[in-house]
């Protein structure tokens, strides 16, 4: 992944996984910069082991290719009513 100069995002923060995945009201225009609120590290303390920290991006990546099947299986049911 290459990050663009002006990105407001530090690789860490555009690699960890999302939060929020196909949720309709966080719809933004490109002039507004997204908060990230997923701060996936904000959570540990200095003395949190490779191994907590591994686990936890683990669980967050797992939860995000959750929603994100969820929503592409809730677009394929749209696509299904639509005449």
């Amino acid at each position: 992944m290459f990050l663009k100069k002006n990105w407001p995002y530090s690789l860490l923060e555009a690699l960890s996984p999302r939060t929020e995945c196909g949720n309709a009201t966080r719809r933004r225009g490109r002039a507004e910069v997204p908060p990230l609120e997923g701060g996936l590290l904000k959570h540990f303390s200095e003395d949190a082991t490779p191994t907590e920290i591994v686990a936890a991006f683990k669980q967050a990546e797992q939860r995000e290719l959750t929603a994100i099947k969820e929503l592409r299986t809730r677009n394929m049911r749209k696509e299904v009513r639509a005449p």
